[in-house]
């Protein structure tokens, strides 16, 4: 399944440089600073995808490249986390955590942090089910059975009787 587009910073701890992960193309930048000169000089990364780690920092202060690469603010648990795992979360979570972004206002955050939190939790631990809808699931089960036992009985006196029709 292909992955919906985004855009992300990533940086390379050892070599010191920033990596953007653009709708998934990785261009390198060849320095730490991220701004249009930098980008007019960025050039296909072919490192290992495992040497990158995500940026906390995912706010671009240039506004002209701002607006060519709008990105997110991304929940804190991927700060650090390596390229791979930022391409896991995002494709299950992409679909109903990204929203598009008002052109106007780069960079706005697509979810309020509030509900990061509530997805994030829904996500991590099931709700065990309130005691009405354990009672409803009880009584369904009960009415199948007794309607199950009905159905049983109305065929086997429709079968004892055939003989007498």
């Amino acid at each position: 399944m292909q992955l919906r587009p985004v855009n992300a910073i990533f940086y390379h701890p050892k070599y010191k440089f920033i990596v953007v992960y653009q709708q998934g193309t990785l261009w390198q930048l060849p320095r730490i600073k991220i701004d249009m000169d930098s980008w007019r000089r960025k050039l296909r990364y072919n490192g290992e995808n495992s040497d990158l780690y995500f940026y906390p920092h995912q706010q671009i202060a240039d506004s002209e490249l701002a607006e060519i690469l709008p990105t997110h603010n991304f929940p804190d648990n991927l700060n650090n986390c390596n390229l791979q795992t930022f391409e896991n979360w995002w494709l299950a979570n992409a679909h109903h955590w990204a929203k598009p972004q008002d052109a106007s206002l780069p960079n706005k955050p697509s979810l309020t942090l509030e509900l990061e939190k509530n997805i994030e939790l829904t996500l991590q631990t099931e709700k065990p089910p309130l005691a009405t809808e354990t009672q409803n699931i009880q009584s369904a089960k009960e009415s199948k059975i007794t309607n199950s036992q009905n159905n049983e009985d109305f065929f086997d006196n429709l079968l004892k009787n055939w003989d007498n029709l």
